[in-house]
């Protein structure tokens, strides 16, 4: 065919894609084109034939070439949009660490995209108008912007032409303008030098291990024989595996040539100290070397008197599982079939090591006892609150309890010996538009919490929150928070859980934040959903509905057939004292409860069947998922808000087991683990002080103020029978406390100088009689505890510690 007559059906072709009903009839031609094959035609001329299918071809190709060009100028367009909300990012968000933190928290970026745009934030409206006109990939873009000027102003000027421009293009002009460049061409040398020496080293490790997986297999499989033969199976050991651990520590040395850190021990090694493990596979290599590992300075057992624990760190750098050895060890298979033994809320010293845990804002423990279910021993307890604090003495202890502020208390000693840092911090009040001076201020626990995990360096942080910690008025506090955790060395996300679906009867969303330290969060996974469908009211209370022979109770079961909304501590400003805010009252009505009040005791026999009850104290607990046996401290209200402000165990404990997965690298086994009977267990449990304190004594920490508010109970009972309880009250404020607490840590020759005037005659009578083993005391105790001591001074009750009474001194 002639060139004019192929332009020409160019022409038609065109012409005949750009008519809109002709397109839709060839695309309706093809999707039957099965159907038509088969029907009768009218007989076409044999160049009809030929030409109709390859018109209907070369449309289609025009089609989808306009079609994919559309779609590469709207990537084009997407991306530079997306650059240009990154730059008005930057005007109101300044610094560069909360910039990331926003665009991979709220943004959802990965932190590499992130500051690939941040990157191209200087790009101008007319470069960007240039790249959008080429449809130039964003690929493209970001590697034409990280060339040098030359190499950039030659692409652009061939990008003008309408040329097409790939990566390789630009490492092409690249190379060129270096190979004229000594310099440069030096530097390719050395870089091509280093990637075949790790190429090598690559391939020596490989060896490496596979020799060390040999001997390891080795010494597993003498471990199996017979222990009538041990002296030939000595024999045959130090023949073999001595020689051929000489032979690997020498290539152990060859490769390793860092500097690792001194053997300890066997056991206590996370998973992720690399150079820990290191040093215990050369330390073990040494051991094999030298014949140590048949000594009888290693216990016998049923099988042979070989060093396991040298084996399994051998095991690890040759990349073998363990499990599959001939040793007394059950593999996975095993111990998942293994059958659950009944859990009674200790942790058995036989287990491994545990985890240990530090919590701030205990409240009334709920967090406290859904992570000891988890297998978490707590090493500190911190709860500012005189009645919670009663609480947690109360009840079987979990933990050292120090009851005193967050703010106040001394966490050094705590380094390095926290593997979860958890606690309900709360969000006070503060601007969320911009870095103001609420955010600083000293009552925003999150900026303390994050201040102690970058002095106690905890492997996890914990910190629970409510949904509106994730809502759009807080995007720059949170921004704030995660870019401050990423610079400490800590990967965060946040994550939503619901008391519903863990087999609570109310909703009572909630905000987890996660955090982990050396590249750990990529193993967390939250916990599975326990119960998809939700347990209901009826379901959870009937039987404390019923307990006090309410006739109406089972009806009233049936009646209340959803779960509850979130429990609230109630509000003493607008008057309601019940589980509600008065936003819920209307929800709790529909599901018939009357929660505008806390009700002393369920409906009786002579209560009508078609009464709307109210909920008890007890009522809320179980809402809450506390263990039955859970006693709460002080009045009404403050057993309410005790509860009700709880983070409920069952959630604690689903989060604990999936941060211990992470930490450990051990499977959970959620279906046995993760059960409302371990947290009843928990409050159940005979736990003295001296229990408690176990792991705090071994890492040789601060052991709480338990023991000391025991006793201060006890003289503050015998003060209120003695002199009445109103009175004393009054003896000292809260202001007067802290003036009290200054005067006990100031040396004593600045107390002659200090001015304590302010405070009561009778409380300045009190300090003169105090000795220098007082003062220390008062110094750290508690607000609560000041008063008491105070107060138990003043009127001589007997057994106060201190001093004798002596005459006041006389003034000057």
């Amino acid at each position: 065919m002639p060139d004019t007559d192929i332009q020409i059906e160019l022409e038609r072709i065109d012409a005949f894609a750009a008519d809109a009903d002709l397109d839709a009839e060839i695309e309706r031609a093809i999707e039957m084109a099965v159907p038509i094959e088969g029907m009768a035609a009218p007989p076409l001329d044999a160049a009809d034939a030929i030409v109709d299918p390859v018109r209907v071809r070369n449309i289609l190709l025009e089609k989808l070439r306009k079609a994919a060009l559309k779609s590469r100028e709207n990537q084009t367009k997407v991306f530079l949009d997306l650059l240009t909300r990154v730059q008005q990012l930057c005007g109101h968000v300044t610094e560069k660490r909360e910039q990331v933190a926003m665009m991979t928290r709220d943004w959802r970026m990965s932190r590499a995209e992130a500051h690939r745009l941040l990157r191209l934030q200087h790009l101008s409206d007319e470069t960007k108008a240039f790249y959008t006109e080429a449809c130039v990939t964003p690929e493209m873009i970001v590697a034409l912007e990280k060339a040098t000027v030359t190499v950039r102003q030659e692409a652009h000027l061939l990008i003008s032409t309408g040329r097409v421009l790939h990566t390789t293009d630009l490492a092409q002009m690249r190379k060129r303008r270096d190979a004229a460049d000594p310099a440069a061409r030096r530097a390719m040398q050395s870089r091509k030098m280093r990637a075949q020496m790790v190429k090598a080293g690559v391939s020596q490790l490989g060896i490496f291990k596979s020799r060390l997986g040999r001997m390891v297999r080795l010494l597993a499989k003498a471990y199996e024989m017979d222990c009538d033969r041990h002296e030939r199976r000595a024999e045959f050991l130090r023949s073999a595996a001595m020689a051929s651990a000489g032979l690997l520590l020498s290539e152990f040395d060859a490769l390793f040539t860092a500097e690792l850190p001194g053997f300890r021990d066997w056991y206590d090694l996370a998973p992720e100290d690399c150079a820990g493990h290191l040093a215990r596979v050369r330390f073990g290599l040494e051991r094999v070397n030298q014949g140590d590992f048949l000594l009888t300075e290693f216990p016998y057992n049923d099988w042979g008197p070989i060093n396991l624990t040298l084996v399994r760190a051998l095991a690890w750098l040759a990349d073998i599982d363990v499990a599959h050895l001939p040793t007394e060890w059950p593999g996975d298979a095993d111990r998942e079939n293994a059958p659950e033994e009944e859990w009674t809320g200790y942790h058995s010293p036989d287990e491994p090591r545990h985890l240990t845990s530090l919590e701030i804002c205990s409240g009334a423990g709920g967090a406290a006892i859904g992570l000891h279910a988890a297998g978490f021993e707590s090493v500190g307890l911190v709860e500012q609150n005189n009645l919670a604090a009663r609480t947690l003495m109360t009840n079987p202890r979990l933990g050292p309890i120090f009851f005193e502020s967050v703010l106040d208390k001394d966490f050094k000693p705590y380094a390095g010996h926290v593997d979860l840092f958890a606690g309900g911090v709360p969000c006070q009040p503060h601007s969320v538009l911009g870095r103001q001076e609420g955010e600083n201020d000293e009552r925003d626990l999150f900026g303390k919490a994050i201040d102690i995990i970058r002095e106690i360096r905890p492997r996890a942080v914990m910190l629970e929150n409510v949904l509106g910690f994730g809502q759009r008025q807080a995007h720059a506090y949170r921004a704030k928070i995660f870019a401050d955790l990423f610079e400490a060395g800590y990967e965060a996300e946040l994550f939503a859980i619901s008391a519903s679906e863990y087999g609570l009867a109310q909703a009572r969303p909630r905000l987890i934040l996660v955090a982990m330290r050396d590249g750990l969060m990529s193993r967390f996974k939250m916990p599975p959903v326990l119960t998809p469908e939700p347990v209901t009211l009826g379901e959870a209370l009937g039987d404390l509905m019923a307990e006090n022979g309410w006739p109406g109770a089972a009806a009233w079961a049936e009646r209340a057939n959803e779960h509850g909304p979130t429990i609230v501590g109630g509000s003493e400003k607008s008057g309601n004292q019940g589980f509600s805010s008065n936003l819920q009252l209307k929800d709790w009505e529909a599901r018939h409860i009357d929660a505008r009040r806390i009700v002393l005791e369920a409906p009786g026999p002579d209560v009508p069947d078609d009464d709307i009850p109210g909920l008890t104290l007890r009522m809320g607990a179980r809402l809450q998922g506390f263990p039955t046996s859970w006693v709460f401290q002080g009045a009404v209200r403050d057993q309410r808000r005790q509860i009700a402000n709880a983070f409920p165990p069952i959630m604690a404990c689903a989060v604990g087991l999936a941060i211990r997965e992470a930490l450990t690298g051990e499977r959970v086994n959620y279906h046995a683990e993760l059960l409302q009977h371990r947290i009843e267990c928990v409050g159940r449990v005979e736990r003295s002080s001296l229990r408690a304190h176990e792991r705090a004594k071994e890492l040789d920490l601060p052991l709480g103020d338990g023991d000391a508010m025991e006793a201060l109970e006890m003289i503050s009972d015998l003060v209120v029978r003695d002199h009445g309880e109103n009175k004393l009250e009054q003896l000292i404020d809260r202001s007067g406390i802290r003036l009290v607490r200054r005067y006990c840590r100031a040396l004593a020759r600045k107390r002659a100088e200090m001015d304590i005037s302010e405070l009561p005659a009778a409380v300045r009578d009190t300090l003169h009689i105090l000795d220098e083993d007082a003062f220390q005391t008062l110094a750290q105790a508690s607000d609560w505890a000041i008063r008491r001591f105070i107060d138990g001074k003043y009127h001589g009750i007997e057994g106060v510690p201190g001093a004798a009474r002596p005459a006041p001194p006389e003034e000057a």
